[in-house]
């Protein structure tokens, strides 16, 4: 019995290692770099703060996971984390209305979005790239638009402890990601509508042959992107004591170099919440070390656009690998029978 328990340890191991093993050294290799060329990062507060950073991040980039895995793209929740911001800000500060009322807004505001592009994505011929590229667009002009083009200040105790308060020494935010994180990894993992989503990123055409309804789930995948990304948008304005009409811009661009860093595939039908994570994690270090380094903002958007070229070529290097890989099987089963 002994020996079962430590084989399925072992396995468990094994398994975590052969998915996310890559990845984890690279998070690795960050940390100690950065711990070995500076005095002040490894340090407690600063770890504590690296993570905070990346749990809001990391909510956005859960929302892309679902839309990659499914095997679609959207451009626009950098928008909609924009727009948020700034209307979650107007109905508490501006209309004095409850908090609730402006975690409502923000949620029906990415359902709104999330459905409008998964309309436009289904029922048109416009590809999600281009179909999702402008709705990024109308958000952002719309975010101007509506705030009139300044800063909306938010200095209210109740909603920035939203954003900065703590419980038991770990920042708010780090909470919500665990707790979100569970929720869609029960959902992806457990359910039907999680294994519709791989089915419809693998092969849709297949997928629609079995009776799964792949628009339904691109819709499905678009809400659940905007909604989180209007959810971030939200937390970052009660975390910065403000909103402002270009806030949130690149972002979107960040949570897809962290998922694909983490291993989702961007042809669809692969990726899990905990590569993610990673990723996130991953861009997050590397942002709070070089600037402990003192390099500027120009060069972590160098790394960045690194890290993502790298992430691509070797996703597509082991979908090589494994193509031939089955080939071979496979005609070893020919040439058996």
């Amino acid at each position: 019995m002994m020996k079962n328990t430590a084989n399925k340890e072992s396995g468990m191991i094994n398994k975590i290692f052969s998915g996310y093993g890559g990845v984890l050294l690279v998070l690795l290799a960050f940390v100690l770099l950065f711990s070995l060329g500076t005095t002040t990062f490894f340090k407690p507060d600063n770890l504590v703060l690296v993570i905070r950073q990346a749990s809001i991040a990391c909510l956005m980039a859960f929302g892309v996971t679902f839309v990659l895995i499914a095997g679609s793209i959207n451009l626009g929740i950098g928008g909609v984390y924009g727009i948020s911001g700034i209307c979650t800000s107007m109905v508490i500060i501006k209309m004095g209305l409850p908090i609730w009322l402006g975690v409502l807004a923000a949620i029906a505001i990415g359902l709104l979005c999330g459905l409008f592009c998964g309309f436009v994505v289904t029922k048109t011929e416009i590809p999600a790239f281009i179909a999702t590229l402008g709705v990024s667009y109308i958000l952002r002009g719309a975010a101007y638009l509506v705030s009139g083009g300044v800063q909306i200040t938010v200095m209210q105790e109740n909603v920035n402890a939203i954003g900065v308060g703590a419980f038991l020494g770990i920042p708010l935010p780090i909470y919500y990601m665990i707790v979100v994180m569970i929720l869609l990894d029960l959902l992806l993992s457990r359910t039907c509508t999680g294994r519709y989503i791989y089915a419809t990123g693998s092969n849709a055409t297949a997928a629609r042959f079995a009776g799964i309804s792949s628009d339904m789930i691109i819709i499905l995948v678009h809400c659940i992107a905007c909604i989180l990304a209007a959810l971030s948008g939200f937390l970052n304005m009660a975390r910065l004591y403000s909103a402002t009409p270009g806030m949130g811009e690149g972002s979107e661009i960040d949570a897809i170099v962290a998922v694909v860093i983490g291993g989702t595939s961007m042809a669809g039908g692969k990726g899990t919440l905990v590569g993610t994570l990673i990723g996130s994690l991953i861009i997050a270090v590397m942002s709070n070390g070089l600037n402990h380094f003192g390099l500027n903002s120009y060069w972590q958007q160098v790394a960045k656009g690194v890290l993502l070229i790298v992430a691509v070529g070797l996703d597509g290097m082991k979908k090589q690998v494994e193509t031939k890989r089955l080939m071979k099987k496979a005609a070893e089963e020919a040439a058996a029978n």
